[in-house]
């Protein structure tokens, strides 16, 4: 789980949200103390706004299409404080991944 990578290279504390329960299940058992859980990603209406250091959105944004891809975008970068990064992508896990990573992107 990308939390896992976060958490091991940055010190990251984080929370997953997985739209499917066998998921969330897996992070849970494998992922290094990180919380995940089970809930539909395109309303984070419970998140407060700014609360966030940073977003990482690894895949999720590309199962979805037109509007609810821009809405949910939209959530994601009203719940970073001021500063704070969001990474949405989809990359392999290649040497060059753990580098841009470090880099602080």
């Amino acid at each position: 789980h990308k939390l896992s990578l976060a958490r091991s290279l940055f010190q990251l504390e984080g929370l997953g949200v997985e739209l499917v329960e066998p998921a969330a299940a897996w992070a849970r058992d494998h992922g290094l103390g990180n919380r995940h859980c089970h809930a539909d990603g395109r309303n984070l209406s419970w998140v407060p706004a700014g609360s966030l250091d940073a977003v990482i959105s690894f895949a999720a944004l590309y199962t979805l299409h037109g509007k609810d891809q821009c809405e949910a975008v939209g959530q994601l970068v009203e719940k970073l404080r001021p500063g704070g990064r969001a990474w949405l992508g989809w990359m392999a896990p290649f040497p060059f991944y753990t580098e841009f990573l470090k880099s602080g992107f």
